[in-house]
């Protein structure tokens, strides 16, 4: 059975493995029971000022716009890199299962096309929440060699046992675009738990060509107690404050 880090964020991340961890200033939503912040030293990360709660949130004190749309596009800064993100339908499993019947054909086709899905599916956790994104290079087509890498920082849980993992960040494996690039959202009890936990990541993307590596764009992605994924977009002005070049 896989680790507890890897059920709480997307799996393509060993985020508790890093070393990295940053200052997170936060307000916690009223609703849910959190553990506290943490304040450690910066990685490549400026301090994070993290407020909000039901759907309202803050970072570094700009209003975040929550994603309505099923994809959206992101540019780097010098406008050489268009990428597409699509957000996918999150379906909620038991025991392997889709706990909707009409999901089933939709798993079934995510676990013949996607490594990782099929591997989910054989835990058989007694509840789960799934959700895959897909990314899509648009500029330059011709750029074989570009890759795709993620950050994960965990901004808030719900989970006091996660107290000690607030602010720390994590790098997730090269991905090349002449493969598909899927990332996997998926949440599951603690195996002395039955229900899910809430908890917020900033996500950070970035593509890189040899040895130069570029900030893409940035979500801030909230996982609801109900199963959901709420991705919300970080404007480029703010995440040009929090990542150090």
């Amino acid at each position: 059975m896989p680790g507890i880090a890897a059920r709480l964020c997307s799996l393509v991340l060993l985020l508790l493995a890093a070393k990295a961890s940053l200052a997170v200033v936060q307000n916690l939503p009223e609703t849910d029971s959190a553990a506290p912040a943490k304040k450690l030293s910066i990685g490549n990360l400026r301090e994070v000022n993290f407020k909000g709660g039901n759907g309202h949130y803050t970072l570094n004190g700009t209003d975040l716009l929550r994603v309505s749309t099923e994809s959206v596009v992101f540019n780097t800064a010098d406008q050489s890199y268009r990428v597409q993100a699509t957000l996918l339908r999150t379906v909620l499993l038991s025991n392997g299962r889709p706990i909707d019947s009409r999901d089933s054909k939709l798993v079934s086709h995510w676990s013949k096309t996607i490594p990782r899905v099929a591997q989910i599916l054989k835990w058989r956790d007694s509840i789960g929440s799934l959700k895959p994104v897909m990314y899509a290079l648009l500029e330059p087509k011709e750029q074989k060699n570009l890759q795709l890498q993620e950050q994960l920082t965990l901004l808030w849980s719900a989970d006091p046992a996660e107290a000690k993992n607030i602010g720390h960040s994590g790098l997730g494996r090269l991905m090349r675009f002449s493969e598909p690039v899927v990332d996997i959202q998926y949440r599951a009890p603690h195996s002395l738990q039955d229900r899910l936990l809430g908890n917020i990541f900033l996500q950070i993307l970035y593509v890189q060509h040899g040895d130069h590596r570029k900030t893409l764009g940035s979500f801030v992605i909230v996982s609801t107690p109900g199963g959901e994924y709420e991705f919300y977009l970080v404007p480029r002005v703010v995440l040009d404050q929090i990542v150090i070049n």
